[in-house]
C-alpha cells in the first residue's frame, strides 16, 4: 500500500469517527450502556408467588413422568425471607438459581457470569455450567451416589455451597450459566428450514446441539 493511499484511509477513518460521534452523541460522552437503564426493572414480586399462583398445564402428567425425579423434589414453597429461591428440606437448607444465563455458547458466557460474581451479593456457585436442563438424560443412566450424576436432587446440591452462604444473607442470589441451553431445545426454535447435507455454520453448531444425530432425530422425520 502507497503512502498516500494510506493517508487517505487513516483520514477517512479520523473522519468517520468524528462524524458518528457527532451524529449519536453531539460531542458529548455517552456510557456505552447506557441504553440498559430503561430496562432494568428491580422485581416487585417473589418467586413464590410465582410458585402459588402457578396452575398445571392440561398435559402434567406427561410431563411429570418425563422427568419424576424433578417434581417429587420440588418444595411446596419457597421461603420469602430470602431473595433467592430457597427451601428447607429436612433441616438442611436448599437453594436453586435466582437466574440461568441460557446461552449462546462461546459467545461470553463465563466473562459475563464472571463478572456478575464481582457482586457483593452475587455468589459463585461451585459449578458455573452443569448442563441439567440441556445434557443430562431421565432417567439417569449411572447413579454416583454422592457424585453428580445428572439427577435433580444433585443439580441442587451444585449450589449447597451457595446456600450456606445466602442463608447467612438474605439479599444474597446466586446463578448458573449453562449455555447450551439455548441450542438443545431446538423443538422451540423458529425457522427451522434446514436441509439435511448444508455445510453452514449455524446448521453444523445445530448439528452437534442434536449430538450428532442430524436433523431427522430431531425434526421428526426431517419435515421441520
Amino acid at each position: 500500500m502507497n503512502s498516500k493511499l494510506r493517508t487517505a484511509i487513516v483520514t477517512l477513518c479520523v473522519f468517520l469517527s468524528l462524524h458518528l460521534q457527532n451524529v449519536f452523541s453531539d460531542g458529548v460522552n455517552v456510557n456505552p450502556s447506557s441504553y440498559l437503564a430503561p430496562q432494568v426493572k428491580v422485581p416487585n414480586y417473589h418467586v413464590n408467588d410465582i410458585w402459588k399462583a402457578h396452575t398445571h398445564l392440561p398435559n402434567y402428567p406427561e410431563i411429570e413422568a418425563a422427568a419424576r425425579d424433578t417434581f417429587v423434589a420440588l418444595p411446596s414453597s419457597y421461603d420469602t425471607k430470602y431473595r433467592n429461591p430457597c427451601w428447607t428440606q429436612d433441616v438442611t437448607f436448599k437453594c436453586l438459581p435466582y437466574f440461568q444465563i441460557l446461552g449462546v455458547s462461546k459467545c461470553g458466557t463465563t466473562d459475563l457470569y464472571n463478572r456478575l460474581t464481582e457482586h457483593p451479593d452475587m455468589i459463585d456457585c461451585s459449578w458455573k455450567g452443569p448442563h441439567f436442563w440441556d445434557e443430562s438424560a431421565y432417567p439417569v443412566r449411572v447413579k454416583r451416589p454422592g457424585r453428580y450424576d445428572g439427577s435433580f436432587p444433585a443439580y441442587v446440591s451444585v449450589f449447597d455451597k451457595a446456600a450456606a452462604r445466602i442463608q447467612a444473607n438474605q439479599a444474597a442470589i446466586t446463578g448458573e450459566a449453562s449455555s447450551n441451553t439455548y441450542t438443545a431445545v431446538y423443538s422451540h426454535l423458529r425457522g427451522r428450514t434446514l436441509v439435511k447435507r448444508i455445510n453452514s455454520t449455524l446448521s453444523e453448531y445445530l448439528s452437534s446441539s442434536l449430538g450428532g444425530r442430524g436433523y431427522d432425530a430431531g425434526c421428526g422425520g426431517g419435515d421441520c
